[in-house]
């Protein structure tokens, strides 16, 4: 068995690209590692892990990932980790995407939204009239606020996604 944790020695650039080595040479024998550096490493080598796990298909990342998403310390540091799930099926965190491209910075509403897209068309009904209803409070208070034009323009386009067969 191969100890992966030398990977975490040296130059952090080094440990980062090592870390996403192991997804691009698919080493599956270092998903157990991986999925430990997920949760207890830092932002860089977090996401490296992330990417690494997502390039596997290792779909039982997905609730860790999105656990990292969801958690509050990440609310400004979450880009990543979305973009990590673009090859994995979370469906089922639908709402959550629509959550953070109602409220989430820039690059986390892009990858939302990449996710969003994607599984747009096998979601529950009720999930599409929750994730309407989300973007609908979201237009309204947008739309109360000075220079609101292109963040109703943007939420007016996601619900058009969401209603457009």
């Amino acid at each position: 068995m191969t100890d992966f944790s030398k990977l975490l020695n040296g130059h952090p650039e080094l440990q980062r690209k090592s870390i996403i080595g192991l997804g691009d040479a698919r080493v599956t024998e270092a998903i157990p590692f991986l999925k430990e550096v997920l949760l207890t490493q830092t932002g860089r080598l977090r996401d490296a892990a992330a990417l690494s796990l997502s390039e596997m298909g290792v779909q039982e990342a997905v609730p860790l990932i999105m656990g990292l998403v969801l958690h509050p310390d990440n609310e400004t540091n979450r880009g990543s980790l979305l973009f990590a799930l673009w090859k994995l099926d979370c469906e089922e965190y639908f709402r959550e995407f629509v959550t953070i491209i109602c409220y989430g910075n820039y690059e986390s509403r892009h990858n939302a939204l990449e996710l969003v897209q994607r599984h747009r068309h096998s979601i529950s009904a009720d999930t599409r009239r929750a994730a309407l209803a989300t973007l609908q409070g979201k237009r309204i208070v947008a739309g109360l606020q000075d220079d609101s034009e292109k963040e109703v323009a943007f939420i007016e386009y996601v619900e058009s996604l969401l209603t457009v067969g």
